[in-house]
């Protein structure tokens, strides 16, 4: 749905994700320059790890005035949004002429504001929804992921019988990769 291309710079926000794990990735594999920003060191570590080129902590900064100084001023091409509400005003501020944000989720809630239709208008910005089940993309994507030698991030893992456990370990939002639960 991004359609990012090899030497285009793309911003992934939550970079401690099981989401934004893989596709910082998939984009470092794709060839882009990959701005990642998260609330803890250890997620912005991680990012680095995984192939992030510029990691910024968006809990403590200015997420717009950071991504506009890494890219001298130009923005971004694409930002890709799982977090919704919390970052959607910032994110579209850090956005080229031209550019894309890309909406997968909306972890932090279901409402966003754009803060002016004037700068999305004039630049030539497009908002993009993602069908998060495309069947006929899961498959290519999944063969690229297990050929690629990506690495899958595992929290912690816990008995199905304590889900609950892994419910209140979600909720805390101190997870880096995915929480699993094994039958």
């Amino acid at each position: 749905v991004g359609e990012l291309s090899e030497g285009e710079t793309v911003l992934i926000h939550a970079a401690g994700s099981g989401v934004s794990v893989a596709a910082i990735q998939l984009a470092v594999g794709a060839g882009a320059t990959v701005l990642a920003t998260a609330g803890t060191p250890e997620k912005l570590d991680l990012a680095e790890r995984l192939g992030a080129t510029h990691v910024f902590n968006n809990r403590t900064g200015d997420v717009t005035g950071w991504a506009r100084q890494v890219t001298q001023g130009r923005g971004v091409d694409m930002v890709l949004d799982h977090v919704g509400t919390a970052l959607f005003g910032p994110s579209l501020f850090t956005i080229a002429a031209k550019g894309r944000l890309v909406s997968c989720g909306n972890t932090s809630g279901d409402e966003a504001t754009i803060p002016s239709l004037g700068f999305v208008f004039h630049m030539g910005i497009s908002i993009r929804g993602s069908d998060p089940y495309p069947p006929e993309e899961f498959g290519r994507t999944w063969d690229t992921f297990c050929a690629g030698g990506f690495t899958s991030v595992i929290d912690e893992q816990y008995p199905l019988a304590d889900a609950a456990d892994a419910q209140t370990r979600l909720e805390a939002n101190d997870v880096i990769g995915k929480v699993v639960l094994r039958p």
